[in-house]
């Protein structure tokens, strides 16, 4: 396709900076209900992580980009896309959700 004329490419960026604001306000309000429990939890997101996060994109919206804390191990949160696990042959599930026997 062509290219965005300057106007169009600034709208494109102002829509994608509104989205990440939104998405920010939205997290930091989900925060209320689990942050003390989130760094304890599988989430591949730390508290101080969020909320450094969430004081750069307000600092610095158009430049921001996530950042991530060290010290949060690399596990199957952290991965794209679904996690293949072997169902037993019997279907049986694990209260976590997980496959028993697994």
């Amino acid at each position: 396709g062509a290219p965005l004329s300057a106007e169009a490419a600034a709208a494109a960026r102002k829509g994608k900076v509104e989205e990440m604001q939104s998405m920010m306000s939205f997290a930091l309000r989900v925060l209320e209900f689990c942050f003390h429990c989130l760094d304890a939890s599988p989430w591949p997101f730390l508290l101080h992580e969020v909320l450094e996060n969430y004081a750069l994109a307000v600092e610095a919206p158009e430049d921001f980009t996530w950042r991530r804390a060290a010290g949060r191990p690399v596990g199957p949160s952290t991965h794209p896309g679904p996690v293949a696990v072997a169902a037993p042959a019997d279907g049986s599930v694990r209260g976590d959700g997980g496959v028993a026997g697994g």
